[in-house]
């Protein structure tokens, strides 16, 4: 028992002095009670003394066991307790960290950071926003942010927003500011929804940045793109009323019919353009032409003489500039165009000229019996013209085809080597010779007696560069040259 009661001694790791005591005390409790004599007297009495003890013993060592068991869980406790301090310490100091860095970015941010409440009042900015409302710390913090806006228009787009951000959306969107000192920027706000852990909405945070000069670079460029298409307006205007020009047999009042529904094309509001125009006494005018206070009237001069006159309207109030609706630009294509106009009508009077003066030339010298042809001595090539075909009659069908070959094949035999001699020189720069008479085979097999007659025309150099003949029928008067030798002959 004793062997026991000192392994159990060992195995709790209590002191001995506490055990014996332990022990003692209750033994001399009893020995007190039923006295000593009597103890070693009655055996029965000893058993029980013996029994008692085992039972305390055990009692101790169960204890014991108990109380050893409950200081390694509250060690493990400590120990887990103590773990679980040194990892929230950890992350106290990593947290603390990463706020260090993260307030540190918003600082540095180069854009603005802003954070305001439910009630939409500023409860933090950074240095960057400071600068955009262009105040200072007491200047901002606890102000409503719409005490910003200048305009109904911002407040309107701001609060539909701040629905979609009550409903944990975030977005971005442009508008307009009023800084602390009254000036009025542009800003681009990209605004989040903050939620709490049930999602709910408890304020919001935004990068603000300051755009007013992007905006001003966008208005500027949209007016440049703007004024660049109104000019490739005017332009393709006036290109269109220089085509009208090309079209064959195009008659003046058929170009002024057209030109009504082209010039609209090349005004800013082209939808509310009307035209009329006037030329000797006629008047041209677009199916929506009414008189307005909104026109702008320019002369059209054919060789510095009035002849009439572009007007153009605008059947609705316009915004005006200086003292009427039109640009500056629109008004030099109103004046291009009535000089183009002028041009046009000059040419084609001229052309007219020119038709008249071919026609009575071709009568005179169908009449003549005269015809023309060019060559072009560079190039060596040739140009016969109508009255030359008509003198050889040469049809039409065959006209198209008329070369250097079908010209010597008409030059008849008795000529041609010396007509061959001539043009040779010709082509050599050799212009001794430019009259010369020959016997044309026409194309119907009539020999005819012709009179060659050339003419050079000189560059600024004073170099040839074309040749002029005119070809003479004078059958008529070898004929009657023949007669006078022969009745001359027949006296002497």
């Amino acid at each position: 028992m004793v062997f026991l009661f000192a392994c159990s001694v060992n195995a709790t790791g209590i002191s001995g002095e506490l055990i014996l005591h332990s022990i003692s005390f209750p033994l001399t409790v009893i020995l007190n009670i039923i006295g000593a004599e009597q103890f070693l007297v009655n055996q029965h009495f000893i058993r029980l003394i013996f029994y008692s003890s085992i039972i305390v013993i055990a009692v101790f060592i169960l204890i014991s066991v108990l109380y050893i068991k409950r200081n390694k869980e509250k060690k493990r406790c400590i120990d887990k307790l103590q773990q679980s301090l040194n990892e929230k310490e950890k992350t106290s100091l990593e947290l603390k960290f990463s706020e260090g860095k993260y307030f540190s970015l918003i600082r540095v941010l180069n854009e603005g950071f802003m954070y305001t409440d439910t009630n939409d009042r500023i409860l933090f900015l950074n240095e960057k926003a400071y600068l955009i409302f262009g105040g200072i710390f007491d200047d901002l913090i606890n102000r409503n942010i719409y005490d910003f806006f200048p305009a109904k228009g911002d407040v309107k787009i701001y609060n539909e927003k701040k629905e979609l951000r009550k409903r944990g959306i975030a977005d971005q969107y442009e508008l307009q500011i009023k800084k602390v000192g009254g000036e009025q920027i542009w800003v681009n706000l990209s605004a989040s929804p903050l939620l709490d852990e049930n999602n709910n909405w408890i304020g919001s945070v935004g990068i603000i940045s300051d755009v007013t000069e992007r905006k001003k670079y966008d208005k500027s460029m949209k007016e440049l793109t703007a004024n660049l298409n109104q000019k490739i307006k005017q332009l393709n205007c006036l290109y269109d009323i220089s085509d009208l020009t090309g079209v064959p047999g195009i008659t003046f009042e058929e170009i002024f019919i057209r030109s009504l529904d082209i010039i609209p094309f090349g005004f800013k509001y082209s939808h509310d353009t009307c035209v009329e125009i006037i030329f000797e006494n006629q008047v041209f005018r677009s199916d929506n032409f009414k008189e307005t206070q909104r026109s702008y009237i320019i002369p059209i001069k054919v060789q510095k003489k009035k002849l009439g006159h572009i007007k153009v309207c605008y059947t609705e109030e316009k915004p005006f500039i200086n003292k009427d609706p039109f640009h500056f630009n629109e008004k030099i294509l109103i004046k291009n165009i009535a000089e183009k106009l002028g041009q046009v009508i000059e040419t084609k009077n001229m052309e007219n000229a020119l038709k008249e003066s071919k026609h009575k030339l071709n009568l005179a010298q169908k009449v003549a019996k005269i015809g023309n042809w060019e060559w072009d001595v560079f190039n060596d090539r040739k140009i016969f013209s109508d009255s030359f075909f008509d003198l050889l009659d040469i049809p039409i069908e065959k006209r198209y085809f008329f070369d250097d070959e079908m010209f010597f094949k008409m030059i008849h035999p008795d000529d041609k080597k010396r007509l061959q001699g001539i043009f040779n020189k010709i082509s050599k720069n050799d212009f001794s010779t430019l009259e010369f008479e020959s016997k044309i085979i026409k194309y119907n097999g009539i020999v005819k007696n012709v009179l060659f007659n050339g003419d050079i025309i000189k560059d600024s150099n004073n170099q040839p560069v074309k040749l002029i003949f005119a070809i003479q029928d004078t059958t008529g008067q070898v004929k009657i040259n023949k007669a006078k030798k022969s009745i001359t002959g027949d006296y002497e």
